[in-house]
């Protein structure tokens, strides 16, 4: 339970800090919006438009990071459901006698190439990779 605490967390810090970025420059253009309307161009209600502004650029932010991390946690306890606990982390396998055997050979094939030989003049060509069971151009029927 403790990794998907965590896994909420991270990603709902990751999503929240965003969203309120974006909700706050909402609030900016909703605010910018409210003073240009010809109803709100009057001077009384110039104290209105400061106030319903200042309001939300309180509170759109704020809204919009908690519905982020809301979905966050939802999204994350319905994949907890679905998939389960993680599985845990492979041990590593004791060396079997056959990669002893090829450690051997590669030691030994190290030390017999001689020092001096130098690069190769001639590069060793791809093996191209096969795939087994693919009808070939030459095997279609019409």
């Amino acid at each position: 339970m403790r990794p998907l605490v965590f896994r909420i967390v991270r990603n709902g810090v990751v999503t929240a800090f965003p969203l309120a970025m974006i909700g706050y420059l909402l609030a900016e253009l909703a605010g910018f919006g409210l003073t240009t309307q010809p109803a709100f161009s009057q001077p009384r209600d110039a104290v209105a438009v400061e106030e319903i502004s200042a309001q939300l650029r309180q509170r759109l932010p704020f809204t919009m990071a908690a519905w982020g991390v809301g979905l966050v946690t939802l999204w994350e306890l319905l994949l907890f459901v679905v998939r389960g606990h993680p599985a845990p982390a492979p041990t590593p396998e004791e060396p079997t006698p056959h990669d002893d055997l090829y450690n051997q050979l590669l030691q030994h094939a190290e030390t017999a190439a001689p020092a001096s030989a130098g690069p190769r003049t001639t590069p060793a060509a791809p093996i191209a990779p096969t795939v087994p069971n693919t009808p070939r151009s030459t095997d279609a029927q019409p």
